[in-house]
């Protein structure tokens, strides 16, 4: 009986939009408290919520660019979570195809753009340099609400190009050229101060200082 009634109240907190972890009911529409919910979430916790709401989005007949941008996300998550595990290439994988449907059915969301350059860059960052910079040019193209970001992306990697594998004056003035737009666009003083490091880095770099 006892046990009936106990499944009975979880039934009702589930209804109501209630979570029950740890004998606390935990309100989804509550920001602060889902946040401090989803801290306290072990990774084999983690792991199990993301197959969750990747199976629900994968189940989905007609998916939306928005559903696909998620699933993105998702994939990125789980394999950075398993990134000691041999599956973790293949939801790499999984998530760079969902970003680039979500891009294919939305051309104009530029955010998606950047999302996936990102997610290229940190899986793959000596193969796909190319392909990350063409998807940053692209997202640049739809008028993104913080362009100064794309710029400093395309910046860091002609530099680590250059500093990496290919001494090649042009490409390192290429990166110095977009820190600079980024600071045209950068009104927040610690960021400014950040880009002007890279800068001299990258200008300390190809003129050493005489000894």
């Amino acid at each position: 009986m006892v046990v009936l009634l106990v499944s009975f109240a979880v039934l009702i907190l589930k209804g109501s939009g209630l979570l029950l972890k740890n004998d606390i009911a935990i309100d989804e529409n509550n920001k602060e408290k889902r946040k401090e919910f989803y801290k306290k979430e072990t990774q084999i916790e983690k792991l199990g919520r993301i197959n969750s709401e990747i199976k629900l989005l994968e189940t989905k007949t007609e998916k939306t660019a928005k559903d696909f941008a998620i699933l993105g996300r998702l994939y990125w998550k789980k394999a950075n979570l398993i990134h000691s595990d041999p599956e973790a290439t293949d939801v790499c994988a999984l998530s760079i195809k969902a970003y680039k449907k979500s891009i294919e059915l939305n051309p104009k969301n530029s955010e998606n753009y950047f999302e996936l350059a990102n997610l290229l860059i940190e899986a793959f960052p000596y193969r796909s340099r190319n392909e990350t910079v063409k998807y940053l040019s692209e997202g640049l193209k739809h008028n993104p609400k913080n362009p100064g970001k794309f710029h400093k992306k395309l910046g860091d990697i002609y530099t680590e190009i250059f500093y990496g594998i290919d001494l090649d004056n042009e490409v390192l003035y290429k990166g110095i050229a977009e820190y600079e737009k980024s600071l045209e666009m950068e009104d927040n003083l610690n960021r400014k101060a950040g880009l002007w490091y890279k800068i001299a880095r990258a200008l300390h770099t190809k003129y050493p200082p005489l000894d």
